[in-house]
């Protein structure tokens, strides 16, 4: 007999499986990310149709199997989020999706990552305005920068890597390495450390504060489009020397907002 485990989570994506069912990937409350199959979903007329779509909370009956689990009952939770009709935040909210779902382990329950998929969802319903697509972007590297904190492999916003010195003016991304160092050190060790590249101070401040700040607070930023630009540029380098599962292409569905 298999065990059952009720849990709150949010689908992260959905993908067709044989004739009627489908992998569901979730974040979970308590279990953090799963894979399970929702057999006859994609039935005309099935029991969970709407309940397990894309980029919405559900609360789920799971049953665990010895190969894979399986979806028992879905309810979805709430009215569906009016975040998903508007263009803005939806390639927003589905490029972050992605970027939980390749940045984290099934089985590895973390409550605070939940926590914060559900505060990026709060702040998008509560938008109006569509983004450009700088902002876009710069709204899913301020996600994607707290999301690489909570997992613990953000690099320090304010502490050079290699000396360990606070960071007060400007300092230097180094891309391969995915941190940060001041410019003592990379002037003493250049052809070491050859493809690192300047950020400036107010970007180097936007980032600090983005890594700590709310994501409400951190979408509030307003600072010139160079500095949002390199922001965005020295975050996309962080995720490049995450720990992931298979290539992130969520950025490719902000071009849409072009």
């Amino acid at each position: 007999m298999p065990s059952y485990l009720r849990e709150t989570v949010f689908v992260l994506n959905v993908e067709p499986y044989r004739e009627h069912d489908a992998w569901i990937t979730a974040y979970g409350k308590n279990t953090g990310k799963i894979h399970a199959i929702a057999r006859g979903v994609r039935k005309i007329g099935a029991k969970q149709i709407g309940h397990l779509e894309p980029l919405s909370f559900a609360e789920v009956m799971l049953a665990k199997g010895k190969a894979y689990d399986h979806i028992a009952v879905a309810r979805a939770l709430g009215p569906v989020l009016k975040s998903r009709n508007r263009l803005g935040a939806l390639v927003v909210l589905k490029a972050f999706s992605e970027a939980v779902d390749r940045l984290t382990q099934p089985g590895a329950a973390d409550p605070s990552i939940f926590s914060f998929i559900a505060e990026v969802v709060r702040t998008w319903e509560g938008i109006e305005q569509e983004p450009s697509a700088q902002r876009g972007q710069y709204a899913l590297m301020a996600a994607i920068l707290r999301l690489l904190d909570l997992l613990g492999i953000a690099p320090p916003m304010d502490e050079c890597v290699l000396c360990r010195a606070t960071l007060r003016e400007d300092a230097w991304m180094m891309p391969r390495q995915g941190s940060l160092a001041c410019s003592s050190c990379i002037r003493a060790r250049r052809s070491e450390f050859s493809s690192a590249y300047p950020i400036t101070g107010d970007a180097r401040r936007v980032l600090a504060w983005s890594a700590n700040a709310s994501y409400q607070q951190a979408l509030s930023v307003r600072v010139q489009t160079g500095v949002l630009n390199q922001v965005c540029e020295v975050i996309q380098d962080c995720l490049h020397h995450a720990p992931m599962q298979g290539t992130f292409r969520g950025h490719e569905y902000l071009s849409v907002l072009s």
